[in-house]
C-alpha cells in the first residue's frame, strides 16, 4: 500500500502547505463554516462588548479621557475585522503561513484604523475634558470654539479669621482669584453665580467638577489677622481629585503683597493647564489696582454687598464704594462697580431712568482710567439697559465680553439683547455659552428655553424650562416660559394657572401680575385680564419695561369691551404718550413699537395699527406665537397687509431655525463621536 493510500481520507498530511488562496470547488457558505468565521466573529464580539463595558465603568473613577477611550473603542472596530481576516486565513487547521494577500489586508485595516484615530479620535483637542457638560439641544456659534477649552471653577473661600468681621476678606480674595484667573486665555472660568452654591453645601470635587463641567477645581482659605495674612490654595484635578499643586502663603497685609499672592496663584494655574501668558497678560495680572489699602478693603466690602442684589444692599455698596474713590479717585474697580450699582438701583428698586447717566458717568470714568476694564463697559451697558438703550447697550457688553470672555453677566446680557431685537438665533448661541459659565443656575436654562420659544422649538423649550425648575421649583421666568408653552400648545387656560403661580411667589411684583394678564387675553378671559393689570398698575414702578403690554393697553382693551370707551381712550392717550416719549429719549426696544400698534388696533385705527407693526418688525419684532393669538390684535387681523406683516415674521423665523439646524449638522460633521 502506498504512502497516500495511508492517509484517512478526512485528513491533511502534516507536511501539507496551506493555498494562499480559497480552497476550489468549495461554495462562500462552506469556506465560512470550515474556516469558523462566524464563530470567531461571536467570539470577538462577546469580548468586545466586556471591554466596552469595563472602559464606561472605569472611565470615571480612573480618569480615562475622551481620547484615551475613543481609542480603545476605534482598536476594537479595526480589531473585529483583524480577527475576521484571520479566521479566513487561519480558520482551517495546518492554514498558518501567512500569505502575501493576507498582509496586504491586515495592512489596509491598519492603515484605516490609525486614519479614523487621527481623524475622530483627539480631533483638535485644546484641553482634556472628559466628563465636560454639554447642554441638551446641541451647540453651535460661540459654543463650539468653547466646548473643548479646559474649564476651572473657584470654589468659595474658607473664612477662617476670628470672628466674623473679617468675612468680606475670604469673600473678596475669592472673587479678585476668580477675576485673576479669568484673564487667562483659552481658561473657560465657571461663573461667581455658579461656584457659591457650593459654598454650603457637601459635595466631593469630582461631583462638583461632573456638575459644572470642569476639569480642575481650585480650594482655598483665607485668614485675616492684625496687619497679617494667609492665604491657602490647591488646584485640584477634577476628575481623579489629585492634588496638581498647593502652596500657603504667610504675608505682611499689604497692596504689593496681595496682588503678588493673587498673580502668582493665577500664573500656576496657567502653567498647569499649559497656557503661555503674554508679556501684556502677565502685566496686566500683576497690575496694582489701587496702592491704598484700606480703599481696597472697602471695595472689597462694596463687592460683597452688591453681590447680594437685593434693594436694601444697594445703598450700602454704593456708600462703601464710594468711601473708597474718596480715598483713591484713580481706582478704576472701584468707579466700575460704582456704575454697576447705580444700575442696580433702576432694576432692584424702580429708581428713576436718569440713575443710568450716573452709571453710565462712572462706568466711562473706569474706562478712562483703564481701557481694558470689561467692568467698565459693562456698568456703562448696564447703564443703557436701564434707560431702554438696548443697542447701546448691547455694544458695550460685547465690548466687555471682548475683554473677558468669562464675564457671565455680559455674556448672559448679550444673549438677552439679541433676544429682544429678534435675533432668535444668536439669542440661542450666546445663551448656550452662558450655559457653560453657568451650568447649574436656572436663569440660564430659562433664557435658553425662551430661545427655544422664540424658534418655535416646543419640545427642546420645555425640557429646558423643566431643568429650570428641577433646579428651582419657583424659578418666575422658567415659569413664565412654561406659561406661554401652555398658551401656543393650545391651553392657555392652563398658562394662566402657572403664571398666577408666579403671582404667589413673587408678591408685589408689576411685571408678574402684567405678565398674568397677558395670559389671560390669551385665554380670553378677560375679567382675569382687566384685574390682574389693575393690579400692575398700582404697583408697576417708572421705568420698568413689561413683559408683553403695558397695564393702559390691557385695561383699555377690557373696558372697551365692557363700554367704558371714554375711559379706554383716556388711557389709550397716556399709554401712547408715554411710549413715545421714551422712543424720543432713545428707547430702541422693538417693544415699543409693537405696543404702538397694539394701541392703535384697540382704537380699531387699522393702517396706522399696520404700520406701527410693520415698523416693529423691521426693528426686530420675531414674536410670531403672541401676534398670532393675541386678541388684542383681532381688528386688524383680517387685513391682508397684518398677514403679509405676520408671513415675514414667519420666514424670519423659519430662516434662523434653518441656521440653527446647520450648526448643529456642522457640530455633527466635526464630531460625529460625541454624545
Amino acid at each position: 500500500m502506498s504512502d497516500e493510500a495511508a492517509v484517512p481520507p478526512d485528513r491533511e498530511p502534516d507536511h501539507a502547505e496551506p493555498t494562499d488562496g480559497p480552497v476550489p470547488g468549495l461554495g462562500l457558505v462552506s469556506k465560512l463554516r470550515q474556516r469558523l468565521v462566524v464563530q470567531w466573529a461571536f467570539a470577538y464580539l462577546a469580548g468586545a462588548w466586556l471591554v466596552f463595558q469595563a472602559v464606561d465603568v472605569a472611565a470615571e473613577p480612573w480618569g480615562l479621557s475622551l481620547g484615551v477611550q475613543r481609542a480603545i473603542h476605534l482598536l476594537l472596530v479595526v480589531g473585529f475585522f483583524l480577527s475576521l481576516t484571520l479566521a479566513w486565513y487561519h480558520g482551517e487547521k495546518g492554514r498558518q503561513r501567512v500569505s502575501a494577500s493576507e498582509l496586504l489586508v491586515v495592512t489596509v485595516l491598519c492603515g484605516l484604523g490609525g486614519a479614523a484615530f487621527v481623524v475622530l479620535a483627539p480631533a483638535g483637542r485644546t484641553g482634556d475634558t472628559a466628563g465636560a457638560y454639554e447642554p441638551a439641544g446641541g451647540s453651535s456659534g460661540p459654543w463650539l470654539a468653547w466646548r473643548d477649552a479646559p474649564a476651572l471653577a473657584v470654589l468659595p473661600f474658607q473664612d477662617i479669621s476670628p470672628g466674623s468681621e473679617n468675612a468680606y476678606f475670604a469673600d473678596g480674595m475669592h472673587e479678585e482669584i476668580l477675576t485673576q484667573a479669568s484673564k487667562i486665555p483659552g481658561l473657560i472660568v465657571i461663573s461667581r453665580t455658579s461656584v457659591m452654591r457650593y459654598r454650603d453645601r457637601d459635595a466631593s470635587v469630582p461631583e462638583i467638577a461632573r456638575e459644572l463641567g470642569v476639569t480642575a477645581i481650585l480650594e482655598g482659605s483665607a485668614l485675616k489677622v492684625g496687619d497679617q495674612v494667609r492665604i491657602t490654595a490647591q488646584l485640584i484635578d477634577g476628575r481623579t481629585d489629585e492634588h496638581l499643586w498647593a502652596e500657603s502663603y504667610d504675608r505682611p497685609l499689604t497692596m504689593p503683597n496681595l496682588l503678588a499672592i493673587q498673580s502668582e496663584i493665577a500664573g500656576r494655574i496657567a502653567q498647569e493647564i499649559g497656557a503661555t501668558l503674554t508679556p501684556v497678560e502677565k502685566e496686566s495680572l500683576s497690575r496694582l489696582p489701587t496702592e491704598d489699602l484700606e480703599a481696597y478693603d472697602l471695595y472689597l466690602q462694596g463687592r460683597q454687598a452688591h453681590s447680594q442684589y437685593r434693594a436694601e444692599d444697594n445703598e450700602e455698596a454704593i456708600r462703601l464704594f464710594k468711601e473708597a474713590l474718596h480715598r483713591d479717585s484713580t481706582y478704576a474697580a472701584a468707579w466700575a462697580y460704582l456704575g454697576s450699582a447705580y444700575a442696580q438701583r433702576v432694576f432692584l428698586a424702580g429708581a428713576d431712568p436718569s440713575w443710568g447717566d450716573s452709571a453710565m458717568g462712572a462706568g466711562r470714568r473706569a474706562l478712562a482710567l483703564e481701557p481694558e476694564s470689561a467692568e467698565g463697559h459693562r456698568a456703562v451697558g448696564n447703564g443703557f439697559l436701564s434707560q431702554g438703550r438696548f443697542r447701546q447697550a448691547l455694544t458695550e457688553f460685547e465690548a466687555a465680553v471682548n475683554l473677558d470672555s468669562n464675564d457671565f453677566a455680559a455674556v448672559n446680557n448679550v444673549g438677552v439683547m439679541r433676544l429682544r431685537f429678534g435675533e432668535f438665533d444668536e439669542a440661542l448661541r450666546w445663551t448656550l455659552r452662558g450655559v457653560r459659565l453657568a451650568p447649574n443656575l436656572p436663569l440660564v436654562w430659562a433664557n435658553l428655553a425662551f430661545s427655544y420659544l422664540a424658534l418655535d422649538d416646543r419640545d427642546r423649550a420645555e425640557r429646558e424650562a423643566l431643568r429650570a425648575l428641577d433646579m428651582d421649583p419657583e424659578n418666575w421666568h422658567a415659569l413664565q416660559a412654561l406659561s406661554f408653552l401652555h398658551a401656543l400648545e393650545g391651553d392657555p387656560r392652563r398658562g394662566v394657572n402657572v403664571a398666577e403661580r408666579i403671582i404667589v411667589a413673587e408678591a408685589g411684583a408689576p411685571v408678574h401680575f402684567l405678565f398674568a394678564a397677558e395670559m389671560a387675553l390669551l385665554a380670553r378671559d378677560y375679567g382675569r385680564a382687566q384685574r390682574h393689570a389693575l393690579e400692575a398698575a398700582e404697583l408697576l414702578p417708572l421705568g420698568s419695561v413689561p413683559p408683553w403690554h403695558f397695564p393702559g393697553t390691557v385695561l383699555a382693551f377690557t373696558e372697551m369691551r365692557d363700554g367704558a370707551s371714554s375711559v379706554a381712550a383716556s388711557r389709550l392717550v397716556q399709554t401712547e404718550a408715554e411710549l413715545l416719549n421714551r422712543i424720543g429719549a432713545g428707547g430702541d426696544d422693538p417693544k415699543l413699537l409693537w405696543e404702538l400698534a397694539a394701541v392703535h388696533a384697540v382704537r380699531r385705527e387699522r393702517e396706522v395699527a399696520v404700520a406701527w407693526l410693520q415698523r416693529a418688525r423691521r426693528a426686530g419684532w420675531r414674536w410670531v406665537g403672541i401676534t398670532e393669538l393675541d386678541p388684542i390684535l383681532d381688528p386688524i387681523r383680517d387685513s391682508p397687509e397684518f398677514e403679509t406683516v405676520l408671513a415675514e415674521m414667519r420666514s424670519q423665523v423659519e430662516e434662523m431655525r434653518r441656521s440653527i439646524e446647520e450648526d448643529r449638522a456642522l457640530d455633527e460633521e466635526r464630531d460625529p463621536l460625541r454624545p
